[in-house]
């Protein structure tokens, strides 16, 4: 029914009729409920037409709870209209359109006014996911701290940061202190946090141990070293926790040391991102023997490890033996495995399904 009313506007060529017939646009917005810019009949060219011939402060969806944006480019104008105070949950993905939008610096341009008005006109919004895909770090850190505001009722909060042209985490130079505030502050209590691409910093993991609310949580660990007496001061760290994925540069004693200190009794699934390209079935089988001994040994459902598809000859049945004897361990989420190991373990441990893709 939206669609219809702002086809309905366009037939006036006058940009004053335009802004006088928007009595058609909000009797039919108030049906609306959710949005997804996905859908077919969704045109982007409406929004940035009708942008410059009606208010600022319009709000074409004031009564819209859901609204997601799965591609919002950089530099189209109007989605500022889709935003409004009863939305509780936002999907949103900026991204650079052009390769060589990446490689020269460029300020970011609509896309912070989106956030930043999103900021002002969803003071109730409860789940967030931003992704932006192709920006530079210095882009993400100040996408970071527009977030950081005054959201009291936010309980989901995933943050993503992929890159096409180029590989790799971003630069935590510009990212570590925006996440650390935001963690100490919006996301204080927090239910799911992610931070995928995003370096979080020691403070920041800190701050996520003493939130006993959390849940869920997928992040990506710095280069520090997370050692034990860091957690020492904390009562119970990551008490809660029922879901835990994390991603390392190396697979080794310094990088998962931090997991001695995980106190959740009811943790169900863990996963394990490996960045380098280091890795041994010797190293891997140490660090899976370390499951044995967890608080969670009890509650783990599912153990997972993605890596490059080059180390998979390193990725044995005998180096994941250990996993397989945690009491209540029924998946195994492994990105590239191979053929011997998914047969093996077919064989040997048919209880156990091997998967190949898991949805976080």
């Amino acid at each position: 029914m939206c669609s219809k009313a702002i086809r309905d506007t366009l037939r006036y060529n006058n940009p004053a009729a335009i802004q006088l017939d928007t009595s058609r646009l909000e009797y039919y917005s108030r049906f609306v409920k959710e949005l997804s810019t996905a859908q077919e009949d969704f045109e982007p060219t409406t929004l940035e037409y009708l942008a410059p011939h009606l208010p600022s402060d319009f709000l074409l969806l004031p009564q819209t709870r859901v609204l997601k944006i799965p591609r919002c480019p950089d530099h189209m104008q109007g989605y500022e209209m889709l935003l409004g105070p009863a939305l509780v949950e936002i999907d949103i993905e900026i991204y650079f359109e052009e390769f060589e939008a990446f490689f020269q610096w460029k300020p970011l341009r609509y896309g912070m006014s989106l956030l930043t008005r999103m900021c002002t006109m969803c003071p109730n919004l409860e789940v967030l996911r931003m992704n932006m895909e192709n920006g530079r770090s210095i882009h993400v850190g100040s996408f970071i701290q527009v977030v950081q505001s005054r959201y009291t009722y936010l309980r989901v909060l995933h943050l993503s940061a992929y890159n096409c042209f180029i590989g790799g985490r971003r630069d935590a130079k510009f990212t570590s202190k925006p996440i650390t505030d935001l963690l100490r502050t919006t996301c204080s209590r927090v239910q799911e946090f992610s931070s995928v691409e995003i370096p979080v910093p020691a403070d920041g993991v800190i701050k996520l141990a003493t939130n006993p609310n959390l849940r869920d949580v997928w992040i990506c660990l710095d280069a520090t070293a997370l050692e034990p007496r860091l957690f020492e001061g904390i009562h119970r760290p990551f008490s809660a926790l029922r879901s835990m994925r994390f991603s390392v540069k190396h697979l080794d004693e310094r990088s998962l040391s931090f997991l001695d200190s995980v106190s959740s009794g009811v943790l169900t699934r863990l996963v394990i991102d490996l960045e380098g390209f280091q890795l041994t079935s010797t190293m891997l089988r140490v660090h899976t023997k370390k499951l044995q001994q967890s608080p969670f040994r009890n509650t783990l459902t599912l153990f997972g490890l993605t890596f490059y598809e080059s180390l998979a000859e390193h990725v044995t049945y005998k180096a994941l033996k250990p996993s397989f004897d945690l009491p209540r361990i029924s998946r195994l989420f492994l990105q590239y495995p191979s053929d011997k190991v998914a047969q093996t373990i077919a064989q040997k441990k048919p209880h156990i399904e091997v998967v190949e893709k898991e949805n976080w």
